[in-house]
């Protein structure tokens, strides 16, 4: 019986033959088709993988980069660090898109979208958390309380002082401020609060990068910070200054949300996409988890939190991220209080404003209102004061009781102009007497402010009065209207606002005056409600509209 089959001598020959037949079958391609080998090569035919995130996260993608060494041969990768908000404008822009970014909210991932040049986005899953709180320096920490939590209004008015960063640019500085806003906004005395408090940040805030730096010297002007509890457990692991306490708002603080965030390029290859996929899995994967909660980062569900000790578990509280919308008009208010005002505050004395409203008169109900406005405005700004009736000794119907001057300027008895001011302020209760001398007030003080315009200022008059002009001899409304349309120069414009206090007033002629002007007028049929429209006129310009 024969035995059908091949030899092993055989079968190697063959795989010789087909093996030699097989590297000249490439010599010949690779002579007849160069251009294959650029196309192969993938990710070196370019400058590699870039990857964008911020300085805090960057440490855990170089960690997964590192693990991909010898894996990824084709492609580089290239971490560059930026603020969200930085990268944000920039692929907006189109001017450096990288291949992939991991931002810090998904509120720059909106705003980048907003560019006529951006790129599409593709964003992926959550990589991270970390909450917002309020790094607090050890000499602060007794004076802060025992609570690790507490509310916006007692933080804004107690010893911490805090300080944020420009919001434009550090995602903590922005999510507190929007948690604040929506705490205090809605009462008097919440706006005023919260205000006053805008105006002084906004004129501290340095980047978000030194905020906490300052706050580990723990020197005499230390003040609370807002920052991250990653970036806290981070300066306690380091020991690069004295341990920070941590105060958490009780209202609740949206987190920083790291997102995995591709943007696809057009003549992407096949190598960069699998570098791509491959980053995100060793991002993902066990590895990636630890090198997160090592960082003090949190699990995208907000879970692992790191060990800082004034920050037991579940105290951190968080919220949901504000909207686009919403996140743009706290930048809008915090440029808006960060300029100045030139105002001239003219206040009504004549006999009328001895009315009573309740169990003060008008005239205290306007002097606390105009006071209180006075301590908000910020020590770079201007202000000058006025009263008006038509018993002046000067003869006219106004008199100047101030100059308009820089707030903080000093005075030869070492005070400064603020309290000059304020001392003029409170006199005014003792001033009042005679009648109403409107019209010729109103262009009298509208020149001044013109006069000696300030182009880097909102320049206005802030006009408060209790009745109508009773003055004879005086200029009508008509004259005062013509007069107000030949001084106008819109190089040069002074909105007045006046607000007309009790029944008295005539509001046509008000409103005639203020759209003349740009400016607007304001009823407080109360006479009550006065001192709170003096503080609302006076501020708003530090207020986006």
């Amino acid at each position: 019986m024969r035995r059908v089959g091949i030899s092993l001598t055989g079968v190697l020959g063959f795989l010789v033959v087909a093996a030699l037949l097989a590297v000249v079958a490439v010599a010949v391609l690779r002579e007849s088709r160069p251009e294959a080998a650029a196309v192969s090569t993938g990710c070196e035919s370019r400058a590699g993988v870039q990857v964008t995130t911020t300085t805090d996260f960057a440490p855990v993608v170089r960690a997964a980069v590192d693990r991909l060494a010898g894996d990824v041969e084709q492609c580089s990768f290239d971490v560059i660090t930026a603020s969200s908000a930085d990268a944000a404008e920039r692929i907006a822009s189109g001017t450096q898109v990288p291949q992939v970014w991991i931002p810090d909210s998904g509120i720059w991932v909106e705003r980048a979208r907003l560019g006529d040049a951006g790129p599409a986005l593709t964003v992926g899953p959550t990589l991270a958390t970390t909450p917002v709180v309020l790094a607090v320096p050890g000499s602060l920490a007794p004076r802060a309380g025992s609570l690790a939590v507490q509310p916006w209004q007692d933080i804004l008015r107690g010893p911490l002082a805090l300080r944020v960063g420009d919001p434009a640019d550090s995602t903590a500085s922005l999510l507190a401020l929007t948690s604040a806003t929506e705490a205090l906004t809605g009462t008097p005395q919440g706006d005023q609060l919260l205000l006053t408090s805008i105006i002084r940040m906004s004129r501290q805030a340095v980047a978000g990068e030194e905020l906490l730096a300052e706050a580990s010297t723990d020197t005499t002007e230390a003040t609370a910070v807002a920052a991250t509890e990653q970036q806290v457990f981070r300066q306690l692991t380091d020991a690069t200054g004295p341990p920070l306490g941590v105060v958490v708002p009780a209202e609740g603080v949206a987190p920083l949300t790291y997102s995995w965030v591709v943007i696809p390029g057009e003549d992407e290859d096949d190598a960069t996409r699998d570098a791509v996929a491959r980053l995100e899995q060793s991002l993902l994967g066990v590895a990636g988890v630890v090198d997160r909660r090592e960082a003090g980062f949190r699990t995208a569900d907000g879970d692992g939190a790191p060990d800082v000790p004034a920050v037991p578990a579940g105290t951190a509280v968080v919220s949901p991220a504000p909207s686009l919308g919403e996140a743009q008009a706290i930048l809008a208010d915090w440029d808006a209080a960060g300029g100045d005002v030139r105002v001239l505050a003219v206040v009504d004395t004549s006999t009328s404003m001895l009315s009573s409203a309740g169990d003060r008169t008008r005239i205290e109900l306007a002097t606390d209102g105009l006071g209180s406005a006075l301590e908000i405005v910020p020590p770079t700004s201007q202000a000058g004061l006025w009263m008006f009736s038509s018993n002046q000794a000067s003869g006219a119907e106004w008199t100047e009781l101030a100059p308009i001057d820089t707030l903080d300027a000093g005075r030869d008895d070492g005070g400064t102009h603020r309290e000059a001011l304020l001392a003029e302020v409170a006199s005014l209760t003792d001033r009042t007497e005679g009648g109403t001398g409107l019209y010729d007030t109103v262009l009298a003080a509208y020149r001044a402010v013109q006069e000696d315009y300030d182009p880097d200022a909102v320049n206005t008059v802030v006009l408060l009065t209790d009745g109508r002009e009773d003055e004879p001899g005086g200029l009508t409304l008509y004259r005062l209207l013509v007069e107000l349309q030949a001084s106008a120069d819109p190089e040069r414009p002074v909105p007045v606002h006046i607000i007309g206090v009790g029944t008295d007033v005539y509001e046509h002629e008000l409103r005639l005056i203020t759209e003349l002007t740009g400016g607007r007028h304001h009823l407080a049929s109360d006479p009550a409600e006065a001192g709170t429209v003096f503080i609302d006129v006076l501020t708003r310009p530090f207020r986006a509209e």
